[in-house]
């Protein structure tokens, strides 16, 4: 008859599941029951593979847009975005930038029931990167929607345009 030890086997299963939770949430800091964020686990320092994993998909550079160059800041605004994120996609990118520590929310102070959403300081240090998409990409594709006004401003003076996006897009941040 063999005794099987229930302290070790014990062991070996809270093992399995401490892995099972690193691997399947290794993104967010602040993992919950039902996380929904990528299920990757950062295998180097790349910097780029870093600033993919924070902010590479295409929703969640649509929101950081919408916040900087179109003054956008509640959940309606968001979802009325010309793109069409669905609702279960857009609360999900929220949550997963404020996590992030890109974006804050706080209550609307004109309306209790609605939140309004800003950069933090972190998130504004992408703007240089999300002026440079819009200038690369108003250079190279044909059916661009950029504002002239605006490419022309980045060309020619991208430190003041940034420093009135500064004074007007981010959150007071004490």
């Amino acid at each position: 008859m063999q005794v099987k030890c229930t302290i070790s086997n014990n062991l070996h299963i809270a093992s399995d599941i401490f892995e099972i939770l690193i691997v399947s949430c290794s993104r967010c800091s602040k993992c919950r029951k039902n996380c929904t964020c990528p299920k990757t686990k950062r295998q180097t320092g790349c910097p780029i593979a870093f600033a993919l994993d924070t902010v590479g998909d295409k929703w969640s550079l649509i929101i950081i847009r919408d916040i900087l160059m179109r003054g956008k800041e509640t959940y309606g605004e968001f979802l009325a975005a010309e793109e069409g994120i669905a609702t279960n996609i857009l609360a999900n990118r929220l949550k997963h930038l404020q996590d992030e520590g890109l974006i804050s929310k706080t209550r609307d102070p004109k309306n209790q029931r609605r939140y309004l959403y800003q950069l933090t300081q972190k998130g504004f240090d992408l703007a240089p990167l999300v002026l440079e998409m819009v200038r690369w990409s108003a250079a190279y594709d044909p059916e661009t929607t950029a504002r002239p006004d605006i490419v022309e401003r980045v060309n020619t003076d991208r430190e003041g345009f940034l420093e009135d996006l500064r004074k007007s897009r981010m959150a007071d941040e004490d």
